[in-house]
């Protein structure tokens, strides 16, 4: 995937399988993780675009030194080039777009939506949102209640700590607006697993069908 002034970023684009396109999925890793690794957004990759989707498997940023105080900072300055970039490319393709984020990338993901430095999403599924330090994790709270796009949230009993942390918290901020586009759901099958894997995106299938794509 190409941007400007940058290295080609790696990227995987996969069309729709089915003669309905659904629509286009951005598919988006924790931090660090290369989009060849066999872990959920390669399955995803390949499950959704079997059911309709055109998928688009970014490659997230390195791992960030969280022992320097701008990592997250930083982390998004990098993040925010490569969802732009990869923007630009769905909109050229049929259908709306679902932006799928994982770990850091999702809380980073959805603190670019709320600071406005990327257009609203059509819809966002989070899986086990996190920023590894406290008050700044503490702030993921704070967007579940200012959303105001189609939200997907998984959780698992094997998320991280920084992550369990506010998993009751992000429900209670989210449905304060009495809204019918949330939607959290626990993953209680511990990756990888082919069904979980399977679980997961008739999950995120079946959200897409209730909002009516």
């Amino acid at each position: 995937m190409q941007i400007s002034g940058q290295s080609p970023v790696p990227a995987l684009l996969r069309y729709s399988e089915e003669v309905r396109t659904v629509g286009n999925a951005v598919l988006i890793p924790e931090a660090g993780k290369q989009v060849v690794s066999p872990y959920q957004m390669m399955y995803l990759r390949r499950s959704l675009a079997a059911l309709g989707w055109n998928t688009l498997l970014i490659e997230p940023p390195s791992w960030p030194d969280t022992q320097d105080s701008k990592f997250w900072l930083n982390y998004r300055l990098e993040l925010v080039t490569r969802l732009k970039a990869a923007l630009e490319l769905t909109a050229g393709l049929k259908g709306r777009t679902l932006i799928v984020a994982e770990g850091l990338s999702a809380s980073t993901t959805m603190k670019l939506f709320a600071d406005g430095e990327l257009p609203q999403p059509e819809a966002l599924v989070l899986l086990s949102p996190y920023v590894p330090e406290v008050a700044q994790n503490q702030e993921i709270i704070g967007w579940f209640g200012q959303s105001q796009y189609p939200l997907l949230d998984f959780y698992t009993p094997f998320d991280n700590r920084w992550a369990q942390s506010t998993v009751e918290q992000r429900a209670v901020a989210a449905r304060k607006q009495v809204r019918l586009d949330f939607r959290q759901v626990n993953l209680a099958v511990q990756p990888p697993n082919d069904s979980g894997q399977r679980w997961l995106t008739r999950q995120i299938h079946g959200w897409i069908d209730h909002l009516g794509w």
